[in-house]
């Protein structure tokens, strides 16, 4: 089970060097038992892409935080853009960037992280599952998730959901909080984890603790913990689901 992290400041944790020219990563949380791991990537500037269409055995997601990025060279997206793939989605067919590029990326599942390439033509130039069948959480690219429905709560709050498992409700959401926001809900134990990333403004939280704009959370299933209050408004990134 992954360790609960109430306040982490990703940007006082250093960039390390990966494989690929102009590449550079940070872990922020991963879990010993399953390796499912939460982290940062950043291509600088004309760091070449892999661009070879490729699958996982675990699902991907992706937040962009910064720059601009494509799998296909159609569909590019820009800060605030969203992405998942499900276990073996075949993706990443003319992968690319634009300017330096940070993303917050999510892998969940049994095992390490490995690039499963295709050989030979891909069946299609656009996402397909390996075994051929759907998966129940389909895969998602959100370009602008203002234009998507969203659910208003009485104090003020608003709540997006980019991504949903209809059986298991594991899911990952936007939380936009207003200016001088004052949350009435108590800390609750969830049976589920939940993970929190602050995108924009800042958040407190009941265990005492102030995240501001690039700082991270990870609640274990069975701590309480909520959200009580923004000064500046916050934009937050949540990820629910049943297993830690």
């Amino acid at each position: 089970m992954r360790a609960w992290i109430p306040s982490l400041d990703t940007s006082s944790i250093p960039w390390e060097a990966t494989p690929l020219s102009g590449v550079f990563g940070k872990t922020l949380n991963t879990d010993p038992d399953t390796q499912a791991r939460t982290g940062m990537v950043v291509f600088k500037d004309g760091a070449s892409v892999p661009g070879r269409p490729h699958y996982h055995d675990t699902d991907e997601e992706i937040l962009v935080t910064k720059g601009l990025v494509t799998f296909d060279h159609r569909t590019w997206l820009p800060s605030k853009g969203y992405i998942y793939h499900a276990p073996r989605t075949v993706h990443g067919f003319k992968s690319g960037t634009k300017g330096e590029t940070v993303m917050l990326a999510r892998h969940n599942g049994i095992g390490p992280l490995v690039l499963n390439f295709i050989e030979g033509e891909p069946a299609r130039e656009d996402w397909y599952q390996v075994s051929g069948e759907p998966p129940r959480r389909e895969p998602a690219y959100i370009t602008d998730f203002t234009k998507m429905p969203s659910v208003s709560a009485e104090d003020g709050s608003e709540t997006t959901v980019l991504s949903l498992h209809p059986d298991t409700k594991q899911g990952s959401m936007f939380i936009r909080l207003p200016p001088g926001w004052r949350g009435g809900a108590p800390a609750f134990e969830s049976r589920g984890y939940r993970e929190i990333f602050v995108v924009e403004g800042d958040v407190q939280t009941t265990d005492g603790h102030a995240l501001r704009e690039a700082f991270y959370a990870f609640i274990p299933p069975g701590v309480a913990h909520g959200l009580t209050a923004s000064d500046q408004g916050a934009l937050i990134f949540m990820s629910v689901g049943g297993e830690a």
